[in-house]
């Protein structure tokens, strides 16, 4: 179909299912969110600019939960899971420090106590198969504190911390309809099997989600739908409330304990305002924005402004402003990754100019399609075809290979422009792979030279467009230069030693010039840093900017690099002046607001070669596209959700797009709701 100047090539066939929602956690300071996924993936939030600033690959396939936790003095994030391991992942360089067995089975819940332990850190309960409680301080190794135990051998399916009046308590709920509660002394440790002080009893169902007040009331979602205010002194119920009709699955309370807000399978948030005197609850309102089960919400607050965010099987993350809570919807930002899937071979492939390729990674493969091919268009006027004009494809798009090295969940992959090389990388090592072309037959072979096979883990992996070399940048903010000739490293940059002040950061974007004379690379701290590929050299530090970079892509020209923001303005920087270039400081301040207004971020930049004065920006719901000269702008989102989008050749624009439609098929079904009366 043609676009404005180009035809667009519209890619359907991806089979590409992010990952439910289980379990949510802020940090201390309230400024990242971390959002544990179904299949083990972590991502983490930017909530000061709403943007997903780095994915975590997880390696359990049963994630229920994921926390904020302080090991030596250092932020980490703590997944458990019903493989019975609790995981500590580093968000220095996200590596696995430590993978430790509950001891009790399958972990359904943990929670995180509000005070640490003598040395500063953290200290977890864990709700287990067995029936108990277990209670690990975080120091290094992890040692088990006490085990909690309650009258039966029911399996435990959720744990609470509460400290109130110096006391510090421990709640679990079991499936035989118990609340028990513990008197845990955390100065002095007792590695002892205890039996709990007070047990609460529910007539129907159990409580899937337990919270508790300053006053100590103690507040309970259970598998009835019911909410329960329960006096912990006296183990008796004060109050209960049935707003939904099937399981409450999680509760959030607001830091100054006015109001309460309950989520769970019938795909309804409720809102109520808690009468701390009157030990009662008032319904305000609620919201049915969500499509399945909501399995987390979580309640901060953001410059005196309440919000709450929600997230479960549909996927997607919501975002509620407190203040107009049900009477509008949330904003709900997409469930992929921070950076595209996808990469393309543009270039001809074994002599075959027709041929062009798409990469796409999966959670433990790569897959190389050949894409369809149309009819002859380089006869065709386009700026005389009417736009939505559509042209016959002679065949359709056909997956040639699919590659599943014997590791772990994949981080990062990429394709060399004229597809000979395919470079993958996990947890531990970056392989590359070569790949021979007899018509559609390919030979695969690990590119390897007699000393080296591999290389260490990558976040990012680019090829330069001669094919000539593959650059690895590293959690460990180590930039490595191959020579694909020679599979010998030509060059180890420190991305942060030229920088004073600056922490060891990941690596977050790549950009190589089509001349393969620089490489540009940036971090999670928002250093952009320059290198010249001829002498092997630092070139220059960029400035820093107001907002987080999110992609990087050097002009056809190869002396501009343009910088995307995480507030969706970019900036031009002319490398040879090393400043930024003059229209880049005459247009930031009329960026649109189209495009500055949209809660998606930019994470791809391309150029057409046959016009490249004018760039295309991209993101999960939109393409932006500008016209340098005259600062002419066209919004698209006709085409979302938008997995990639790169020119294949002269004025032929690829979009590789997945359908929410699609996502909802892979998914159960939500639960039935009756909507109208009978005839």
């Amino acid at each position: 179909k043609r676009m404005t100047s180009h035809l667009v090539h519209r890619c359907r066939v991806i089979d590409y299912n992010p990952g439910p929602i289980q379990s949510m956690s802020f940090n201390e300071q309230y400024t990242k969110l971390a959002i544990g996924r179904e299949n083990g993936e972590v991502h983490v939030w930017n909530m000061k600019d709403h943007y997903c600033e780095r994915r975590i690959v997880g390696t359990s396939k049963s994630l229920r939960n994921v926390l904020f936790v302080t090991v030596n003095a250092e932020e980490m994030i703590l997944v458990t899971g019903l493989d019975g391991l609790f995981n500590l992942w580093s968000l220095k360089d996200h590596s696995l420090l430590c993978s430790f067995p509950s001891g009790g089975g399958a972990i359904w819940d943990a929670d995180k106590c509000q005070i640490k332990n003598e040395d500063g850190n953290s200290i977890i309960a864990l709700a287990c198969e067995d029936g108990t409680i277990r209670v690990f301080s975080l120091s290094m190794p992890f040692e088990l504190v006490s085990v909690l135990k309650s009258r039966s051998n029911a399996r435990m399916v959720a744990c609470h911390w509460s400290r109130i009046s110096g006391e510090t308590m421990v709640y679990g709920s079991s499936i035989d309809k118990r609340i028990c509660g513990w008197n845990v002394n955390i100065e002095s440790y007792n590695l002892a099997t205890r039996l709990p002080e007070c047990t609460m009893q529910l007539m129907k169902g159990f409580a899937w989600n337990i919270k508790t007040l300053s006053n100590g009331v103690l507040i309970s979602g259970d598998s009835e739908g019911t909410i329960t205010l329960w006096d912990t002194k006296m183990s008796t119920a004060l109050k209960q409330v049935t707003r939904h009709d099937y399981d409450i699955l999680s509760l959030a309370v607001t830091p100054d304990e006015q109001f309460l807000f309950s989520a769970g399978v019938d795909n309804k948030i409720v809102g109520y305002s808690i009468k701390s005197g009157k030990n009662a609850l008032r319904f305000l309102g609620h919201s049915r924005e969500h499509t399945h089960d909501i399995r987390s919400i979580q309640v901060y607050a953001k410059k005196q402004n309440l919000f709450l965010v929600s997230g479960g099987l549909d996927t997607s993350l919501h975002h509620h402003p407190l203040s107009s809570f049900g009477q509008f919807p949330p904003t709900k930002f997409t469930p992929f990754p921070p950076a595209p899937p996808c990469g393309i071979a543009s270039r001809a492939v074994a002599d075959d100019s027709d041929m062009k390729l798409l990469l796409f990674q999966k959670e433990r493969w790569v897959e190389v399609w050949r894409l369809a091919t149309s009819v002859d268009v380089e006869d065709i006027e386009i700026e005389k075809m009417r736009n939505g004009t559509t042209i016959d494809m002679i065949d359709k798009h056909k997956m040639l290979l699919k590659l599943q090295p014997k590791s772990s969940n994949l981080v990062c992959s990429a394709i060399s422009s004229n597809g000979n090389f395919i470079a993958i990388s996990d947890n531990k090592y970056t392989k590359v792979y070569s790949l021979e072309w007899n018509g559609e037959h390919i030979n695969v072979a690990l590119h390897r030279s007699e000393k080296r096979a591999k290389y260490m883990a990558a976040e990012k992996v680019l090829f330069s467009k001669d094919e000539e070399k593959l650059v690895i940048g590293t959690a460990n903010a180590d930039i490595l230069v191959i020579d694909l000739v020679t599979c010998r490293i030509m060059k180890e940059f420190d991305h942060s030693a030229d920088a004073e002040d600056y922490q060891q950061s990941p690596i977050t974007s790549l950009a190589i010039s089509d001349d393969a004379r620089w490489l540009a690379s940036g971090d999670l701290n928002n250093l952009i840093q320059i290198y010249s590929l001829e002498i092997m050299e630092h070139y220059t530090t960029l400035p820093v900017f107001d907002k987080p970079q999110t992609t990087l892509a050097f002009h056809p020209s190869g002396d501009t690099l343009v910088v995307a923001l995480s507030s969706n303005v970019f900036w031009m920087y002319n490398v040879e002046a090393k400043k930024i270039a003059d229209w880049s400081l005459s247009f930031v301040e009329s960026v649109p607001r189209k495009l500055t207004g949209r809660p998606d971020k930019i994470i791809g930049i391309a150029f057409n070669p046959k016009n490249p004065t004018k760039i295309l920006f991209y993101g999960y719901s939109f393409m932006f596209s500008l016209d340098l000269p005259t600062k002419s702008y066209h919004m698209i989102i006709r085409y979302q959700p938008l997995l990639y989008a790169g020119f294949l050749d002269t004025n032929i624009l690829l979009v590789v797009e997945r359908p929410w439609y699609k996502i909802y098929q892979q998914l159960p079904p939500p639960v039935y709701r009756h909507r109208f009366a009978d005839a």
